[in-house]
């Protein structure tokens, strides 16, 4: 082991005296790291409930909420993150409502332990359990998750233990479950890829939810099994003649009421973009780095989220209005198209287009910029035609103007 790598060992040793995994976790949450029981409510043998006293307050307010799993942010394998969100209309923003690492089997009773633990930690802090509609009469009052019948097995298990009522538990989560319209139609494109069909098949598929009523949607999957060749897609169509998908997926077919039906996203995108947010910070990540990371993204999340509440600050990445937004939109077009100009080595746009705006956002000027071809031998040499310099110059002075005119659209804003 070299001198720099022994250094780097012992610093680590010193600042995890237990390792980063499970031993090392338990450890920081035994003597209160950080703060760290702030943000880890509950440590089991085969979870770890990460949520905060203001996520299980917007929980416990919400009337939706999504779900769904990922398996790329810890380095072991048999370690996955169940993550809860929703979108919140009024700021137009995701807010990630409770992460769950789980490293036990992935079966029906691991995931309906799941939904527990989460609710029972959203009581912790808030002094009331989750309420589902279906049950209790308001609540939450959908649930939207993808396709996965483990999940949607689970829920059912874990409604049917905490409901007084005579319902049947796949009757409770048909009456609370909406699937996920975009894993809906990712499902056809794998299952049309490989296969033989009928010409149109994929926009026959697809049309099974416009169907009006529950005989037509069934009416439209037999002619699908019947017409179509592929014992794929006859799998496929009688996948989605099951009473749980077909309610979670048609409208005519749903047992969730028609008004939330209607008004509840169609997708779990609110859970999609956390994965991607926490997933800039990294992958295959160590235990206690995939939470750290966790922490920061959600920590920043409730201060943006509280800083709207209170004060109607948005974050200052955000555009306040259409028009700044528009107009921030053409300053990062004007910086890349001048970074492309500069880059050498980047083939240029055929139809590179230069357009001056005025402060209204009407186009006053539009030219096509032409630049002369480089052959590949001089591109290497980083070589450039000499009517490039001026052509570098008009587009620095037009990427100045709508920098200008962009910041004065932003202080004329900030006046009002």
């Amino acid at each position: 082991m070299g001198r720099i790598a022994a250094i780097i060992q012992k610093e680590r040793l010193l600042a995890y005296p237990q390792g980063q995994g499970k031993n090392g976790l338990l450890f920081q949450w035994q003597i209160n790291q950080g703060n760290i029981r702030e943000y880890i409510v509950e440590i089991t043998d085969t979870l770890i409930i990460c949520q905060t006293r203001e996520q299980a307050e917007i929980m416990q307010r919400s009337e939706s909420f999504e779900v769904d799993m990922s398996y790329k942010r810890v380095k072991d394998s048999k370690t996955q993150e169940v993550v809860f969100a929703k979108f919140v209309e009024k700021q137009n923003r995701i807010i990630t409502l409770a992460r769950v690492f789980t490293s036990g089997k992935s079966d029906e009773e691991a995931y309906a332990l799941i939904f527990s633990r989460v609710s029972a930690s959203t009581q912790r802090y808030t002094g009331r359990p989750l309420r589902f509609f279906p049950i209790h009469g308001s609540g939450i009052q959908a649930v939207v998750m993808d396709m996965d019948l483990g999940q949607w097995n689970s829920l059912a298990r874990y409604l049917d233990s905490i409901s007084d009522l005579n319902i049947p538990k796949e009757e409770l989560a048909m009456s609370l479950v909406i699937f996920c319209q975009i894993h809906f139609k990712r499902g056809i494109r794998e299952c049309l890829r490989g296969v033989k069909y009928r010409h149109g098949a994929k926009e026959r598929m697809m049309s099974i939810l416009d169907t009006p009523t529950k005989e037509d949607y069934q009416v439209a999957l037999r002619i699908i099994i019947e017409s179509e060749p592929s014992v794929k897609i006859q799998e496929w169509a009688k996948h989605k003649m099951r009473d749980n998908i077909a309610s979670g997926l048609h409208r005519g077919s749903t047992k969730v009421p028609w008004l939330v039906f209607d008004q509840t996203r169609h997708n779990t995108n609110a859970v999609e973009q956390s994965h991607f947010k926490v997933n800039n910070r990294g992958r295959q990540l160590t235990l206690i780095q995939a939470i750290d990371n966790g922490r920061a993204v959600d920590r920043k999340d409730m201060e943006e989220f509280q800083s709207f509440e209170k004060k109607r600050l948005r974050p200052h990445y955000r555009a306040n209005t259409t028009s700044e937004a528009m107009y921030s939109h053409m300053a990062r077009c004007a910086d890349r198209q001048q970074e492309e100009f500069h880059d050498p080595n980047k083939a240029p746009s055929e139809n590179s287009i230069s357009m001056s705006f005025s402060t209204t956002g009407v186009p006053v000027q539009t030219r096509l910029v032409k630049r002369l071809k480089v052959s590949r031998k001089k591109r290497d040499e980083t070589t450039r035609p000499d009517i490039s310099g001026i052509e570098d110059l008009q587009k620095e002075e037009e990427a100045e103007d709508i920098r200008a005119r962009v910041l004065e659209k932003r202080l004329a804003n900030k006046k009002r």
